[in-house]
């Protein structure tokens, strides 16, 4: 981890030098953690070091939710740290940057909540709109989609996407969560009632 600070320190001086990319993973060169980790002050220290990555303008920086994940796939250490952070930052792009660390967990879940449930908190009591929207969308990943379809048709993603939404917010019992679900499924609505405008103009409707 000290290695890849290094070498992020160096990025900016080297036209072709890349600290991280979609092709390097951490997790290829370090042990995963695990529950036999939890209780180490060794491993816990190297977390808040790798963490401290997390204001890196480079290659480190950008990719390092999904360095974290790969680290800690179980979220048995990160997203308590990061949380932990959450509650000593107070400006936007910090809170952002940390907020994003959740987008690589699976969305609902433990590691996920953990991080999401300050997030959503802070963008509840936000004056910004724009502030808000920018915190929820970090929580959704960064993840591309990709579909497929029958012209005149609505790609199933979007209507299975409306459908994973609405029961999403219809089970959730942490009230501080409903926002977030509302706009999460508002999202998916309106992107669903474009993608069937969309499929009535191929028929010509």
């Amino acid at each position: 981890m000290i290695r890849l600070r290094n070498v992020s320190s160096l990025e900016g001086g080297y036209e072709k030098l890349y600290a991280v990319s979609r092709h390097t993973r951490l997790s290829r060169y370090v042990a995963q953690i695990s529950a036999t980790h939890v209780n180490d002050p060794e491993v816990g220290k190297a977390v808040e070091v790798l963490l401290d990555l997390v204001w890196d303008r480079g290659t480190v920086g950008y990719y390092l939710p999904e360095v974290l994940r790969d680290v800690d796939p179980e979220g048995l250490l990160i997203p308590a740290e990061v949380t932990r952070r959450l509650a000593n930052v107070t400006s936007k792009e910090d809170v952002w940057l940390l907020a994003r660390i959740a987008g690589v967990y699976d969305m609902g879940g433990s590691a996920w909540r953990t991080i999401a449930k300050p997030v959503i908190v802070r963008a509840v009591r936000s004056s910004s709109e724009e502030e808000r929207r920018l915190l929820f969308r970090s929580l959704t990943g960064p993840r591309p989609r990709t579909w497929s379809g029958t012209p005149g048709e609505v790609p199933q993603l979007f209507i299975s996407g409306v459908q994973s939404a609405r029961q999403m917010l219809e089970s959730e019992t942490d009230t501080e969560f409903r926002p977030f679900w509302e706009w999460y499924l508002a999202v998916a609505e309106v992107e669903l009632h474009e993608q069937e405008e969309h499929a009535k103009e191929e028929r010509g409707e």
